[in-house]
Order: C-alpha cells, then sequence, then structure tokens
C-alpha cells in the first residue's frame, strides 16, 4: 500500500492508530499465512537488519 498525508485521510489515520504508529513513513509486512500477524517495522532504521528480521519472523 501506499498512502499520502497530504490531505486528511480519515481511513488512514484510523489504520495508523490501529498501529499506534503517529505518522508516515509506516512499515508492515504481512506474512503469507492469514495465522500470524502483520509484523510492524520501525519508523526509522539504518541498514538493512529490521527488513530481513521481518521477513525471516514472516515464514
Amino acid at each position: 500500500m501506499i498512502a499520502d498525508m497530504t490531505e486528511e485521510n480519515e481511513v488512514l489515520t484510523n489504520f495508523l492508530f490501529a498501529y499506534k504508529a503517529a505518522s508516515i513513513p509506516f512499515y508492515l509486512i504481512y506474512p503469507g499465512n492469514n495465522e500470524k500477524p502483520a509484523i510492524q517495522l520501525p519508523e526509522n532504521f539504518g541498514s538493512a537488519d529490521p527488513v530481513l528480521d521481518g521477513l525471516a519472523a514472516a515464514k
């Protein structure tokens, strides 16, 4: 999903609120099966490690 907060968007605001996210960018990894919840990545990361860890957890 790509989202833009240039204009207020109640649906997007509620989605972010559900994940306790304050702003965008906001990153989620959705596991392939529906048995695991979405994995929220940190808003800021300086390396690929959080992404790689999230992908490993999604397996």
